[in-house]
């Protein structure tokens, strides 16, 4: 169970993260931009989500088998927050394109 919510912890912090860059920002919400405040603060929230799913692993399953386990994890998250980037990329070139 543990896994699962530190799952959870890192694909939340990827995602915050990737919400902090400004092309992913205007990818995902188009129109909508943070301010430079709001932008280190979503970073800063994501970076403790990902440090916070560390600590999780490694307080329940120890040092080489907590971080073991956590690599693992945020190799799943990353590349869950890579396919949802590139599906919605995807998507939003077909959508320029039926529209012109």
């Amino acid at each position: 169970m543990t896994t699962v919510g530190s799952f959870a912890l890192s694909l939340i912090g990827f995602a915050l993260i990737n919400l902090s860059m400004r092309k992913h920002m205007k990818q995902w919400r188009p129109g909508s931009e943070l301010s430079n405040g709001a932008v280190w603060v979503v970073r800063t929230l994501g970076y403790l989500l990902l440090l916070a799913a560390a600590v999780v692993l490694v307080r329940t399953d120890g040092l080489s088998v907590g971080l073991t386990t956590y690599c693992g994890v945020l190799t799943v998250a990353a590349f869950g927050i890579a396919l949802a980037n590139s599906i919605r990329a995807t998507r939003l070139k077909r959508d320029r394109k039926g529209r012109a």
